[in-house]
């Protein structure tokens, strides 16, 4: 038998939002509660968003010149929601534009916020770049607990970086959410491009460390995992609404059997995670969500990633970094984790190779890059691989990650090695360029850092093979 309900309720409550559960004839419930898992339904727009082909793609990039002369095909952007919404809409007067109604109520967006977002976004796409958008809240201090944005499990005076956890534990929480999310999918998913493109959208950082990057206090994995769930949900549904096949990523570090710090109340291990988020989305309605993956090298300041000890290729490998990345894609073949029988697909939206000063240091950071990149155009299933980052930034704890040095105020930015070493990733150059790093990675011919093929075991000690020296 099948039941017709109206999408709107008589409250005006969107049901596309809502979870349903069979129940008997005594109340008591046949079952968990489902979400909509079928969106053929929706009217949304079927205008392609192009994904380029190339993978080549670069972090916070403040010159577009320089964007098109190294051939950059991605770029993420940091968009902070709590900076966006500005809350409900009180009084008339303001443009509908930066209005977004959810089951009848109307919420209101910063307007230079929104404008400094159209600026960097409609430059990327101008120039054919694909911008990937990284949804995150941010929260300081005893003051940000009151803001309807943060969840209310956060620690905002204990939260070492200060981004944490999206509020979606009430209705209003949720509508919030909705709003923010809508409106970008409404702005950046136009057919004529007014505002530019987003092609993408990672929710939140780095999750399975989420005391310091998606903070909701000390929790155990299962509060973790039901509001990611939950927040990933909310973000798909949303953006569905205004595009027929929106992208919608969540975000892992390169802990992998592993976490940060040995807390398990402020980390967890990526597989728990992974395997977590598929479960419970599965269970209560399945979403074709994709994966953000951050190789960094097991120790951040020692690029030469083919020597890290923690990354194996077996599933119960400390790390997944650039040595042993295939894992991932590999990882993901498992029937509990397809969507609909095809593999989720992973981008590198955040990874970088740090400089020591002199010569020998810009050296090995390119050479790391270019085995990298060698490495990462073999594996079927990276869509993209963003390199961490186009300038040094001063407040990474010391790293040196970017293509230039940081300048000051009267010097530009000073080239480092990498930097065309990146220009020719991608291009006929790329094998004459690349040519300097083989003796530095200790092969004599790029066939010995392609990647594994697998499948590979669950554990180590079933391995047949050795790790890639």
């Amino acid at each position: 038998e099948t039941i017709r309900l109206d999408r709107i309720s008589t409250t005006g409550r969107d049901r596309f939002y809502d979870r349903f559960v069979l129940v008997d004839r005594s109340g008591d419930p046949l079952g968990h509660g489902r979400y909509a898992d079928r969106f053929d339904g929706l009217n949304a727009p079927l205008h392609p968003i192009p994904w380029p082909t190339s993978i080549k793609g670069l972090q916070d990039i403040s010159n577009w010149k320089d964007a098109a002369d190294l051939g950059v095909a991605h770029i993420t952007l940091n968009m902070v929601i709590t900076q966006l919404i500005r809350g409900q809409k009180e009084t008339a007067g303001i443009s509908d534009e930066f209005c977004y109604t959810v089951d009848g109520i109307s919420y209101v967006f910063d307007e230079g916020h929104v404008r400094k977002y159209d600026q960097d976004i409609k430059s990327a796409t101008e120039l054919g770049i694909n911008t990937v958008a990284i949804i995150l809240c941010t929260a300081r201090g005893r003051s940000a607990q009151d803001n309807p944005m943060i969840h209310p499990l956060t620690d905002t005076e204990g939260s070492p970086t200060g981004v944490v956890a999206a509020n979606t534990t009430t209705a209003e929480a949720e509508r919030r959410y909705r709003a923010v999310m809508g409106f970008l999918g409404r702005r950046y998913s136009r057919e004529d491009k007014r505002y530019g493109l987003i092609g993408g959208y990672i929710i939140g950082n780095e999750v399975q460390s989420h005391w310091f990057w998606h903070n909701l206090g000390e929790q155990p994995p299962s509060v973790v995992i039901r509001q990611y769930a939950d927040q990933v949900r909310l973000s798909y549904c949303a953006l569905r609404e205004h595009h027929h096949e929106p992208k919608v990523f969540i975000s892992l570090d390169h802990h992998w059997a592993s976490f940060h710090k040995e807390n398990a109340k402020k980390a967890m291990t990526g597989r728990e995670l992974l395997d977590g988020l598929a479960s419970d989305i599965r269970e209560r309605g399945d979403l074709p969500w994709n994966v953000a993956w951050h190789p960094y090298p097991e120790n951040l300041f020692k690029p030469a990633f083919w020597n890290d000890r923690t990354a194996w290729h077996a599933f119960d490998t400390p790390r997944i970094t650039f040595k042993n990345i295939e894992v991932l894609p590999n990882y993901l073949n498992r029937e509990a984790l397809l969507y609909r029988g095809n593999r989720r697909s992973v981008i590198l939206s955040e990874q970088g190779f740090h400089a020591r000063e002199g010569e020998e240091g810009e050296r090995l950071q390119a050479a790391a890059y270019a085995a990298s990149f060698v490495q990462i155009s073999a594996i079927e299933g990276v869509d993209a691989y963003i390199l961490h980052r186009y300038v040094d930034h001063r407040g990474e704890g010391g790293l040196n990650l970017g293509l230039r040095r940081v300048g000051d105020d009267r010097l530009p930015a000073e080239k480092r090695l990498i930097f065309d070493v990146f220009k020719a990733a991608g291009t006929a150059q790329q094998a004459d360029v690349f040519r300097f790093a083989l003796p530095i990675v200790g092969i004599d011919n790029w066939s010995k850092m392609l990647p594994k093929p697998g499948p590979f075991p669950d554990t180590r000690e079933s391995q047949t093979s050795s790790p890639r020296k």
